[in-house]
């Protein structure tokens, strides 16, 4: 397994408090890590660390295997980042930005890379536009593509989502995944679970500075599979379903809530059980809705165990 960036025990301790205590985690290549949590949690203090922008009391960090205190440059090399809002000449345009930030760049970036960047992230209509002119959905692209402009294997991104709209959300997750085909590592943070669901492999929750569960969404999806969730069902007719001894004993809670319309809880693997048993029956599938479990479920099921467990 070949890991781009290697977080271990990680802390940051301000006066006698730790706000970041014991952190370990691993991004693969190739991979979306996201860093859930809510605001406060200490998400952009582990990003501040890893990027160097501030010091940590403890801890190590690792880019393609070597440490950003005996090797930080070429660490550095490897690394794209933005943390917070991307920051820009508004007076300049996008194509001058970029060109701006190349010249700062510690091997030479060549006119080709520019463009090439330029049109990973979807901006050749507009890259000679002042950046005043754009939008917040543009200048995050943007910022993804000064990040990019030498190149690197890990690319980190604090909260990318903020303020943009669903349109934009789509776009900057649809970029980040075909990143990613190409190879590149992304670690992204957020407190917005339902986005982070739709476009992170694996994820880690942060709470109060510490890391309490890391899981790839796959498993997470699998996990809320085998577990009970409620089902809305039309039918042509809610009292027979209902009245079927097969129904009753592959469902809980069952109930009528409607002349055509029934609510039960049940697991996944059970959901075809249940309309062969009422087609072969003679009644008519409408429709059928299973509230899937979302992330913020499971996340709030794995806080309730955390502070359970600590209880």
């Amino acid at each position: 397994m070949s890991y781009v960036l290697e977080v271990q025990g990680l802390k940051k301790k301000i006066r006698k408090r730790y706000i970041v205590n014991d952190v370990n985690f691993r991004v693969e290549e190739g991979e979306i890590f996201g860093l859930l949590g809510p605001n406060g949690a200490g998400k952009t203090t582990i990003i501040r660390m890893i990027t160097g922008l501030i010091n940590r009391t403890d801890g190590n960090v690792l880019i393609r295997g070597k440490s950003v205190d005996t090797s930080f440059k070429e660490s550095m090399k490897e690394l794209g980042a933005i943390v917070e809002n991307p920051e820009f000449y508004k007076f300049m345009s996008g194509y001058a930005n970029l060109k701006h930030y190349a010249r700062m760049a510690l091997e030479p970036i060549s006119e080709e890379r520019i463009k090439e960047v330029i049109g990973l992230v979807k901006l050749d209509g507009a890259i000679h536009q002042k950046v005043k002119t754009y939008s917040l959905g543009m200048r995050q692209r943007l910022g993804v593509a000064q990040a990019l402009l030498h190149n690197p294997s890990l690319l980190i991104l604090d909260e990318p989502t903020n303020g943009l709209d669903p349109q934009g959300m789509k776009e900057l997750r649809e970029y980040l995944k075909t990143l990613a085909q190409s190879g590149t590592a992304v670690l992204v943070s957020s407190h917005i679970l339902g986005e982070m669901q739709l476009m992170c492999d694996r994820f880690a929750i942060i709470e109060k500075g510490v890391l309490t569960h890391v899981s790839s969404m796959e498993d997470t999806n699998l996990a809320a599979a085998e577990e009970m969730r409620e089902v809305l069902l039309t039918v042509s007719s809610a009292a027979e379903a209902a009245a079927l001894p097969g129904l009753s004993s592959l469902s809980d809670n069952l109930a009528v809530t409607g002349d055509g319309t029934l609510k039960f809880s049940a697991k996944y693997e059970s959901l075809p059980l249940i309309i062969k048993e009422l087609t072969e029956n003679g009644i008519l599938v409408y429709e059928m809705t299973p509230v899937k479990k979302s992330l913020e479920d499971r996340f709030l099921e794995l806080t309730k165990e955390k502070e359970g467990a600590l209880s």
